[in-house]
């Protein structure tokens, strides 16, 4: 299963991590890299697990651990067996559409 990041996903991902090291520690940061990159792996292998939310065809996946906790948003794309990651935000965000 290929896992293509969008821009936004990626820069998601190194604000959590930049902002985790700085207001907690880097040992946080990476254990919640370690989570994120956990939760792509899992979706891999199960990606039709998370419900559909939206027109669009994305689905949410919470990443679990202790605060904050994070909603991965992905879009599986069977034909050609892809999981694109769309955005990854915190879980009291509001949801980008």
């Amino acid at each position: 299963m290929e896992v293509v990041w969008s821009q936004t996903a990626r820069r998601d991902r190194d604000e959590i991590h930049a902002f985790i090291a700085r207001t907690r520690s880097p040992v946080h940061a990476h254990d919640w890299l370690s989570r994120i990159n956990q939760a792509i792996s899992d979706i891999a292998r199960y990606p039709e697990w998370n419900r559909i939310i939206d027109k669009s065809g994305n689905r949410d996946r919470v990443v679990a651990g202790p605060k904050p906790r994070y909603i991965l948003r992905y879009r599986y794309q069977p034909r050609v067996q892809r999981i694109r990651v769309v955005a990854i935000f915190h879980g009291s965000q509001q949801r980008p559409s």
